[in-house]
């Protein structure tokens, strides 16, 4: 997923299975196991990392789909199959309900 705002801001957002994914201003700064999920700011001249950080679990992550909100919260969608160590703060179901569970996460640290 893509996304380029008024600002020219732009943000990506995705899966990796990279050890050496690029992360700036991390929440998360390595890959906790299998897949995780990606949020990415890039400058709007292509010339500055502004954020980077991977999104997960131990076990596979993936983000869906994202949407700059009209407060510049980005908010990020997907699922998850880390039981147990998912990145989550006053979640509404606080326990993994098991396999492929469905998240909606609002970030604002870096937006």
């Amino acid at each position: 997923m893509q996304g380029v705002y008024d600002t020219g801001d732009i943000y990506l957002a995705g899966i990796t299975a990279s050890r050496d994914f690029p992360v700036k201003n991390a929440l998360q700064d390595e890959n906790a196991g299998g897949t995780d999920g990606f949020i990415t700011h890039i400058a709007p001249d292509w010339q500055e990392l502004v954020f980077s950080t991977y999104f997960g679990g131990r076990r596979n992550d993936v983000i869906t789909d994202m949407v700059l909100d009209q407060n510049r919260h980005l908010l990020i969608t997907g699922y998850t199959n880390s039981t147990d160590d998912f990145p989550i703060e006053n979640a509404l179901y606080p326990v993994h309900p098991g396999n492929n569970a469905a998240f909606i996460s609002k970030l604002d640290q870096f937006c």
